[in-house]
């Protein structure tokens, strides 16, 4: 029998127009999108779950896992809140 996390994960700006509309509502109240994945799960293994989330191998998508800068194969741990952005343009 294998072990899960639960994990929260609050994404901004256009990663949140592309979600899908229950979604989208609770998370202009400020609520995070929780998911539950196997113990040991990756960065990576959130957009394999939700991929409307992002293609962060085809996409710029930054990733902070509590706070912390994090790859797509940092090791995720129950309780973590991770943040996904795009980087901003400009000029």
């Amino acid at each position: 029998m294998s072990s899960t996390i639960e994990i929260k994960i609050r994404s901004y700006d256009v990663i949140s127009a592309s979600l899908p509309e229950d979604v989208r509502l609770s998370r202009s109240m400020g609520e995070p999108i929780a998911l539950e994945l196997e113990q040991g799960s990756r960065v990576i293994d959130i957009f394999k779950a939700i991929p409307w989330l992002g293609r962060p191998l085809e996409d710029t998508i930054i990733v902070f896992v509590n706070g912390e800068a994090a790859t797509l194969h940092s090791v995720l741990g129950s309780g973590d809140t991770i943040d996904i952005m795009t980087p901003s343009g400009g000029g």
